[in-house]
């Protein structure tokens, strides 16, 4: 996000950089995330004990044309905000009275409640929840700018386009919600005005050949401008679909590599690391998806269908 946010300050306001691409800002990415939870379930999880996403479960489908590809892991937090979380917990009808249609009419109403909770003990039923994270393949389609006022950045992010996803992934954390005997619960910006949740945020300053389909090169380096680098995931030119992290950092080691070895005298240049690699098999290469998907989920989807007829 900050060197989409930077490079579109220079060009867009200090003029230092105007021969940037076209591009900036294009192919941003919310790496598919969601966030949801499960309160109330029949044996403890737990959630604040042991280590996060220790499992994960992919789900592949087609479906109504689109393609559904995300993995579903388990999360965690702290003992300290127990009592926080259930501010969301659907039993408790904490926020049945919230209809509001602004996201700034959403925080205002949950920071108060928010503040009241934080700081008190972690109630008994804090260990009867759960808390699920998902990331999957979204369109990247997105645009990040410059808001026109108060130049912050501000992303415009196709939810309709991507609706299908984040639907699968709603499904999938109703069923395993269903499954441990709790009820499921959503980010209430995403419950109550659609707007998702990202850790991941990816794209802005895309890889590809040319300056027309991209801001940076291959390796790394800015279209227009020899010298000048983007090694973060603003490079990444479509969602992992995963937590992207190791991604992030091998294609910034890879540029960091090519750069080094472009050096005069440098071409057959390795980090002092090269001698001691070892081959890494990634988990998801032994994972077989059945012919036709992974199976639906028992959750259906919500949806509209009508008849129209016309008469002369």
């Amino acid at each position: 996000m900050n060197s989409t946010e930077l490079l579109r300050k220079c060009r867009e306001e200090f003029a230092t950089l105007p021969a940037l691409s076209a591009r900036l800002g294009q192919g941003y990415s919310g790496n598919g995330d969601l966030l949801a939870f499960a309160f109330n379930t029949k044996q403890a999880f737990k959630p604040s004990e042991g280590p996060t996403i220790t499992t994960g479960i992919v789900y592949d489908r087609i479906e109504g044309g689109a393609a559904n590809w995300f993995i579903f892991e388990e999360g965690g937090h702290p003992k300290e905000i127990g009592s926080l979380l259930q501010l969301i917990n659907p039993a408790g009808h904490f926020l049945d009275d919230v209809a509001l249609v602004a996201r700034s009419e959403v925080l205002n109403v949950l920071r108060p409640r928010a503040a009241a909770r934080v700081g008190s003990p972690s109630p008994p039923d804090a260990d009867h929840a759960a808390v699920f994270l998902a990331m999957g393949r979204d369109l990247a389609n997105g645009v990040i700018k410059l808001h026109p006022i108060t130049r912050r950045l501000d992303i415009e992010w196709g939810v309709p386009s991507n609706q299908p996803l984040y639907d699968a992934e709603t499904r999938l954390a109703t069923d395993i919600a269903n499954v441990m005997g709790g009820n499921v619960a959503m980010n209430p910006l995403w419950r109550f005005l659609h707007i998702p949740v990202s850790v991941h945020n990816l794209g802005g300053c895309v890889m590809a050949e040319t300056s027309d389909t991209g801001v940076t090169g291959p390796n790394g380096e800015v279209h227009n401008y020899p010298g000048l680098f983007v090694l973060d995931g603003a490079a990444l030119p479509a969602a992992t679909g995963v937590n992207p992290s190791h991604t992030i950092a091998a294609v910034a080691e890879r540029n960091v590599e090519l750069f080094i070895r472009g050096l005069p005298g440098k071409a057959g240049w390795h980090s002092p690391q090269f001698a001691l690699k070892t081959p890494v098999v990634d988990p998801l290469s032994s994972i077989v998806v059945p012919a036709g998907g992974t199976i639906p989920t028992q959750t259906q989807s919500v949806g509209v269908q009508f008849t129209q007829t016309m008469k002369r």
